[in-house]
């Protein structure tokens, strides 16, 4: 009799083999099996010198006709996960920051492989709460790599855009005079002071990203030293911007940047990436334009750590100024 570990390490092989050949990276979760998510599959444009699309595809894995669903149909192949498993996971796969996928394969000497989109409503079935289930033309092979790479649907970078506003009362606002001190100082009191009345933490309305934290992270990436000063004192103009999108904006941009972390002192693992918000944003005293506030996010992969993820503010900058702001000046 084939053992379970046996077919997991088959099933996890095929997933590998074939991220190999698109030249893209597989990061495996330690107790593959405890959250319902067994890896992350990070997403490279181009063969021979391939680049991060920012992309990444959280992925579990099953290998063996045990859990294939005997039940026929012509059109497409169902898993078999069982009712209590699916009820249990599918809140943390929901949660998830980015496209949540089942790889299937039909045994450990078969190279037959299908994937299942875990956040789709159809891919669940009416008639059988044990079961997902996908056409068969979504085959998981070598020559799939396009399909995955439109995977995350990303849209144009301007379009659909969360449209916010501030009025001169939320905006940060240099003030004139030595008494006030410099802006640099003001900036600083002004971040320390947004981090206290949040107690470190923003809560974003974003369920995949949760809460962001406020932390010295965020302060010294943006005013690193190899950073332009007029780049610095535009995201210092833009804090108070950043904070109401943190806390307004309902969707999320993939940036590029995804690599693999390990601490060997600490024996743990992980992946870094890059997360972003981006509004159409007026104001009642200065130009409208287009904001993106970056957030770096930590996902844990190692055994002994949380397995929720970690997001950090990190900078924030103009993508585009556009007209004045209708509302006044």
């Amino acid at each position: 009799m084939i053992s379970t570990k046996y077919q997991e390490d088959k099933g996890i092989g095929i997933v590998q083999e074939v991220v190999t050949d698109w030249r893209c990276d597989w990061q495996e979760f330690d107790q593959r099996n405890d959250d319902g998510i067994d890896g992350i599959l990070i997403m490279r444009r181009g063969h021979d010198r391939p680049t991060t699309t920012g992309a990444v595809i959280y992925v579990q894995i099953k290998c063996g006709k045990s859990y294939l669903d005997k039940k026929k149909d012509p059109e497409k192949v169902g898993v078999k996960l069982g009712k209590d498993y699916i009820e249990t996971h599918r809140p943390r796969w929901n949660r998830m920051p980015g496209k949540v996928i089942l790889i299937y394969r039909k045994s450990p000497i078969s190279h037959k492989a299908w994937w299942i989109d875990l956040k789709d409503e159809n891919s669940y079935s009416n008639t059988n709460k044990a079961v997902v289930h996908a056409p068969k033309s979504q085959i998981f092979n070598k020559g799939q790599k396009g399909v995955f790479l439109r995977l995350p649907g990303d849209q144009s970078r301007y379009q659909g855009l969360d449209s916010i506003h501030l009025n001169r009362q939320e905006d940060l606002i240099p003030k004139i005079g030595h008494v006030h001190g410099a802006f640099k100082q003001q900036v600083w009191e002004y971040y320390k002071q947004w981090k206290s009345e949040c107690n470190g933490s923003e809560k974003s309305p974003i369920n995949e990203i949760g809460t962001v934290l406020i932390t010295r992270t965020g302060w010294k990436h943006i005013t690193r030293k190899e950073r332009l000063p007029e780049r610095v004192f535009q995201s210092w103009l833009l804090l108070a911007t950043a904070r109401k999108m943190i806390k307004t904006c309902v969707r999320y941009f993939r940036l590029g940047g995804a690599h693999n972390v390990v601490d060997r002192e600490k024996n743990i693992s992980g992946v870094i990436d890059y997360i972003a918000l981006r509004a159409n944003v007026s104001y009642t005293h200065k130009d409208s334009s287009v904001v993106q506030v970056v957030l770096k996010r930590y996902i844990p992969t190692s055994e002994g750590q949380s397995g929720e993820s970690k997001v950090w503010f990190y900078s924030v900058h103009e993508l585009r100024r556009g007209k004045r702001a209708s509302l006044g000046v």
